[in-house]
């Protein structure tokens, strides 16, 4: 079984326009690369987001009605066994406040431009675990 990818999505200027705490801002491009990310490798979506409770449930809901798959809000499912971080683990983060994201002017995520960028990462590290086994960490140097 491969390895399954966790990406990280925010919500608010990602998916959507800002419009917190509603879920009625303007699709900005964003489902039809989810959905391609979804469909191509084994991956979950983890909304990583500042919305909590019936807002982050809204997200979610909203989300599933376009198909795309959520699985867990702010948290990673297994996370809980093996740290007592508050950082969603993720393999990918999605999110308009990475640096060298690509911005439109209303300070969303420009998806022409960051869609076919997501899409890499996401296969670069189904590549990675592909070439060395769903229990490799992630690229680690010795200390000389």
């Amino acid at each position: 079984m491969p390895k399954i990818i966790y990406v990280g999505l925010d919500i608010d200027a990602t998916v959507i326009t800002h419009c917190y705490p509603h879920m009625n801002g303007d699709d900005i491009g964003a489902i039809p690369w989810l959905l391609s990310i979804q469909k191509d490798f084994p991956i979950e979506y983890l909304i990583n987001s500042m919305r909590g409770g019936k807002t982050a449930t809204d997200a979610k809901e909203w989300l599933e009605e376009r198909g795309v798959k959520i699985g867990g809000i702010n948290t990673h499912p297994t996370q809980h066994t093996w740290t007592t971080s508050t950082k969603t683990h993720c393999h990918v983060y999605l999110d308009d406040r990475g640096a060298a994201t690509p911005l439109r002017p209303d300070m969303a995520i420009d998806w022409a431009k960051f869609g076919p960028l997501a899409y890499s990462c996401v296969k670069r590290w189904h590549e990675y675990y592909e070439a060395h086994g769903a229990n490799a960490t992630g690229p680690v140097k010795k200390k000389v």
